[in-house]
């Protein structure tokens, strides 16, 4: 059930505890859900989304009730991860946020609410919602110094807003190899590749990038290669337009090499004070349990096995539809150089 706040000091206690995460906007937009999310939710599931939201507490609070509280909570700086899908993105979040350097929130389900809001909303509107769900996201926990936060992929097309509205935040922008890609789709089954199909259908819709083909007659395997095309395309476009300063590619194969070395690099880029604690990451665990799947023990040799596994099975195809994503990078003059 979800309770219906309309007291203005209870409303004021919810907006000024970070435990109460934004979850969704009403269909109205007129109301904002909060979802009381305790530390050790945000440890241990692998995205905030409507699962682990599933057993929280949750506050209905109308609108002009939390931008009134939110213009006195204290906020640190907020920066981002976004990524290609399928690249270590959950894995680098937890050990970021294993450093106690900064908060870390994985694919907040409100940012995604949003994203379909400014699809199908008013832009103005929707820009307001968003100024105001960043200054929420913002609250940190306990003394850390920043919030980073992992949207989903599928929120990639909004980097540009969201880099616009909250102010001073950076970017990394993670992406994986085209044939690692490939491959953990293939593994997933007929599940994965429809999905790359729907993806692939907003993709086109949202970015203004236009590869010509028609969805309806791509096998899942070549949707999913076109998917991973668009984010590449696109992360190139926010490096152009944001520079090195607000925006940082990062390959995967890097942060699986020596994931201790990338957590440093990106914790120096987001302005995060040295950690002692980078050195005991190892032996911390973090590097050797499955990000997603709880009590799975996955270390770098385990995730070279399977990759040699689902090689053996779906290499041949895995191969011809990723010449055919070079080939056509090639004719749209799409670089894709790490």
């Amino acid at each position: 059930a979800v309770l219906r706040v309309t007291d203005k000091p209870a409303a004021g206690r919810i907006v000024h505890d970070a435990e109460w995460l934004p979850y969704t906007f009403d269909p109205s937009g007129r109301s904002l859900v909060f979802a009381r999310v305790p530390e050790e939710v945000r440890r241990s599931a692998p995205f905030l989304d409507s699962e682990a939201i599933r057993s929280c507490e949750l506050a209905l609070l109308p609108q002009p009730m939390v931008e009134k509280a939110a213009e006195t909570v204290q906020t640190v700086p907020v920066h981002f991860i976004f990524h290609t899908a399928l690249c270590g993105s959950t894995m680098l979040m937890r050990a970021i946020n294993e450093t106690g350097s900064a908060t870390g929130i994985r694919e907040p389900a409100i940012l995604l609410n949003l994203y379909h809001r400014m699809r199908t909303g008013s832009r103005i509107d929707e820009a307001h919602r968003l100024d105001l769900v960043l200054r929420l996201l913002a609250r940190p926990f306990g003394d850390r110094a920043a919030v980073v936060i992992k949207p989903s992929c599928f929120v990639n097309p909004l980097v540009s807003d969201l880099l616009s509205h909250a102010s001073g935040s950076r970017a990394v922008l993670l992406r994986s190899d085209l044939r690692a890609f490939l491959l953990g789709i293939a593994k997933r089954g007929p599940e994965a590749r429809t999905w790359s199909r729907q993806v692939f259908a907003d993709l086109q819709q949202a970015l203004p990038l236009d590869l010509g083909i028609d969805g309806g007659e791509l096998t899942g395997l070549q949707a999913a290669g076109l998917v991973w095309l668009m984010r590449v395309w696109l992360f190139s476009q926010i490096s152009s337009e944001h520079g090195p300063e607000r925006a940082l590619p990062v390959h995967a194969d890097t942060v699986f090499a020596d994931p201790v070395a990338a957590v440093s690099e990106i914790s120096h880029f987001f302005g995060l004070p040295a950690s002692g604690s980078l050195s005991d990451l190892h032996a911390s665990g973090v590097f050797q349990w499955h990000s997603k799947e709880t009590g799975r023990q996955f270390g770098t040799a385990d995730r070279s096995r399977e990759l040699e596994a689902t090689r053996a099975a779906h290499g041949a195809q895995v191969e011809t539809t990723a010449r055919w994503v070079e080939e056509l990078a090639a004719q749209r003059g799409i670089g894709l150089s790490k």
